[in-house]
């Protein structure tokens, strides 16, 4: 049975103040292995854009501050494995913890930030919580494939 995977990206903040090691550790920590990570010192609009299609729909606003965001310095996509069975969905979003990174708990990686979404709001730009954890296995396969440029079976 091929292991289940998720999609993770370390987004500009989580290399602005020296974090990724530390986030590398704490995904390792909770069992994950990295199946494939690429290092991309200036993501495409393309690929920022598609990355973001479902919050366009959403909240333009948003997704116009979050492609500024992602476009402002490199980011680690990262294919991770969880090979004790678990879904590796869910695991990854729980270890990732809230959106914001107010309503976080000890052992949350979005902790790290010291940002919340109202001073996000109040400043109008996007959130700085280091971390995007894909929400289902069609946003596995399809964040997979824009980052990657291929499909995984998720």
């Amino acid at each position: 049975m091929p292991l289940k995977t998720t999609f993770v990206l370390l987004k500009p903040d989580a290399h602005d103040f020296s974090m990724r090691q530390g986030i590398l550790d704490m995904i390792l920590a909770r069992g994950f292995r990295i199946k494939r990570s690429l290092e991309i010192p200036q993501a495409t609009r393309p690929q920022v854009e598609a990355h973001l299609k479902d919050l366009k729909a959403k909240n333009f606003a948003a997704y116009l501050r979050n492609v500024a965001f992602l476009l402002s310095g490199p980011v680690l996509a990262l294919e991770l494995e969880l090979p004790d069975g678990e879904d590796p969905v869910l695991a990854m979003r729980e270890l990732a913890g809230p959106t914001d990174p107010a309503n976080t708990t000890k052992g949350n990686i979005r902790r790290l930030s010291s940002d919340t979404i109202a001073a996000a709001v109040a400043e109008e730009r996007a959130v700085r919580n280091l971390i995007h954890a894909a929400d289902s296995g069609v946003a596995v396969k399809d964040e997979t494939h824009i980052w990657f440029g291929a499909s995984v079976t998720a």
